[in-house]
């Protein structure tokens, strides 16, 4: 619904966002109502898998996160702060708006 709502903007590349994401949503959704219960009532008993001894990466990250929330946490912050830092040098040069013909 909000994705459609930039079709009533008159600029271009706003309406081309709304062109080119309903149909991803609508898929998306079609996907989730149809598919996704068709597959689990065909494979839902061997969804779960059993427990592997090893231990991964992702699982020492997800108990080191879960251990101390808040010094992750303000390690994506910091991370996300550091990619986002050059963001308002670009937008300094960024010119929004109609295009305007000679």
């Amino acid at each position: 619904m909000s994705l459609s709502a930039l079709l009533v903007f008159p600029f271009f590349f706003l309406s081309s966002f709304a062109y080119a994401g309903v149909p991803v949503v609508l898929t998306a959704v079609a996907g989730a109502l149809l598919l996704l219960p068709v597959a689990l009532a065909r494979r839902g008993h061997r969804v779960e898998r059993p427990h592997v001894a090893a231990r991964s990466f992702w699982q020492r990250s997800a108990r080191a996160a879960m251990g101390r929330p808040l010094a992750a946490g303000a390690a994506v912050v910091g991370v996300l702060l550091l990619a986002a830092a050059p963001a308002p040098l670009r937008a300094l040069h960024r010119r929004y708006g109609l295009h305007e013909e000679p």
